[in-house]
């Protein structure tokens, strides 16, 4: 999935270990899935903010130790160059006339239009108004983890809907 997801997968197997728990006990103690718990250490789904708190205090770590390799400085702005990039390596290089601009904002725009409302905002809040995580929470009523992983589903969508698209517009 991504770094990221990876690197949560690690600590919660990790602390889950230390712990001497099973993937079932954890899934007892959170009320989810085993299965769910095995796909979050495998790295291919990401705790909800629920899961993320409740896994935090049942091992007595803060919420933010899930999630220490998430870039602080700057990260809106280079996030939203991450985005640009792989928009780029679907769609093609920009054009001199602006084609390639063109295209990959329609591509951007149409990828919006498809998205629900209030992740449409949230994404717009923190790529276009530059908008910390914390303010965004404080919006939409979220904690700052769980506007990270919203945004970091919201970017999955984004680049599943680039590889669908991209090669069409």
């Amino acid at each position: 999935m991504t770094e990221i997801a990876d690197n949560i997968a690690e600590k919660i197997i990790s602390l889950r270990v230390k712990t001497a728990m099973t993937q079932q006990d954890l899934a007892d103690r959170l009320s989810v899935s085993r299965s769910l718990v095995s796909l979050w250490e495998l790295g291919k789904r990401l705790p909800d903010d629920a899961s993320i708190s409740k896994m935090a205090a049942l091992f007595d770590v803060e919420e933010s130790y899930f999630y220490d390799e998430i870039p602080k400085n700057g990260a809106a702005y280079d996030e939203a160059l991450l985005i640009e990039k792989e928009i780029k390596e679907f769609t093609g290089p920009h054009g001199e006339d602006g084609q390639g601009t063109r295209r990959n904002v329609k591509l951007l725009e149409d990828f919006l239009e498809g998205t629900g409302r209030r992740d449409r905002e949230i994404f717009l809040s923190r790529y276009l108004d530059g908008k910390s995580c914390k303010e965004i929470g404080y919006i939409f009523l979220m904690s700052e983890v769980g506007v990270r992983v919203k945004l970091l589903r919201i970017r999955k969508k984004l680049r599943n809907f680039i590889e669908k698209e991209g090669g069409r517009i």
